[in-house]
């Protein structure tokens, strides 16, 4: 099967039988869903980024499905009308969501933004997110007078066109205000 879901490459819509599909792997044995979620994460040995992770449409899918198999929702999982009501605000997009760290002592008073663009693959068009959005991580007050707290970090989201994003390789490039932070490059083609 892992074969199989190599072969694919990034898909854009979502027919039934790939519902079908997802549900099947969520409802799988937990070493097959740790292998196929591994292959959206990356987690470079840069200190200034925890991990850059890829949600298709397809893992999204599967994501949602495990959550309500956690939560004991197993009917979700049997049909493929619950999973399509559920996928619908997602549906042709796909996310990179970018968890950077602080340096310890860094001075900020607010959350600075976080900026993921993804560039041109050979021969093509950078692409321009459709949402971006930055959440801060924080530290544990210290004391409960304490109101203020550290950032530690920042979480960016964004959100492109699965369909201009295609099948190939990407630059994915991480920006903390207006620096770039971090660039790797991902192969679509080799995710669903």
């Amino acid at each position: 099967m892992l074969a199989r879901l190599l072969a694919l490459g990034l898909l854009v819509t979502l027919g039934q039988s790939d519902i079908e599909r997802g549900l099947a792997l969520a409802r799988g044995r937990e070493s097959e869903r740790a292998a196929f979620h591994n292959r959206y994460i990356l987690k470079p040995s840069d200190p200034s980024i925890e991990q850059i992770e890829v949600v298709t449409e397809y893992r999204r899918l599967v994501l949602l499905a495990e959550d309500h198999l956690s939560r004991a929702d197993w009917m979700f999982t049997q049909g493929v009308k619950a999973a399509e009501t559920e996928l619908e605000p997602w549906r042709g997009l796909v996310t990179i969501v970018a968890r950077v760290r602080f340096h310890p002592l860094n001075m900020y008073v607010s959350v600075p933004a976080i900026h993921v663009t993804l560039g041109a693959a050979p021969g093509g068009q950078p692409i321009q997110a459709l949402d971006i959005t930055t959440k801060g991580v924080f530290a544990p007050p210290a004391s409960k007078n304490n109101k203020a707290t550290p950032i530690l970090g920042a979480i960016g989201n964004a959100i492109f066109d699965a369909a201009l994003v295609g099948q190939g390789a990407r630059p994915v490039i991480v920006v903390l205000e207006s620096s770039e932070l971090f660039r790797t490059t991902i192969d679509f083609g080799k995710l669903e």
